[in-house]
């Protein structure tokens, strides 16, 4: 039998993985499109994101030239980081996306095409 505490870890990473399926298809999860080329975020939102990301340690800058602008699609060689978990907590509908650092901008990705589907201007 599991106990209260095993049983809210298993929802918690249920809810925070994500379906492989899901990710892999283009179609709705709740309130995220995935397959599109935006998001729809809130200042408040982007200001939550921003501020995440900015105590994360991202170790490897993208390549010379790589578009930032909402819907270019990234080489497959820009590294990128999982969004923390205060993020997805706090704006779910990012939680099937990564994200990558960009001139200094916050740009988040869905990995599933790696096109770009916001940029956080910090």
């Amino acid at each position: 039998m599991r106990g209260p505490r095993s049983s809210l870890l298993l929802v918690l990473a249920t809810l925070l993985s994500g379906s492989p399926a899901l990710a892999q298809s283009e179609g709705t999860f709740g309130t995220t499109t995935i397959g599109r080329t935006a998001i729809d975020l809130t200042p408040e939102q982007k200001s939550t994101i921003a501020r995440a990301v900015t105590k994360q340690n991202v170790t490897r800058p993208p390549p010379q030239h790589v578009p930032a602008t909402v819907g270019a699609e990234l080489p497959a060689s820009v590294e990128l980081y999982t969004l923390p978990v205060e993020v997805m907590l706090e704006v779910p509908q990012a939680k099937l996306y990564k994200y990558t650092m960009i001139n200094d901008n916050v740009v988040i990705v869905d990995p599933t095409n790696m096109k770009v589907v916001e940029v956080i201007e910090r």
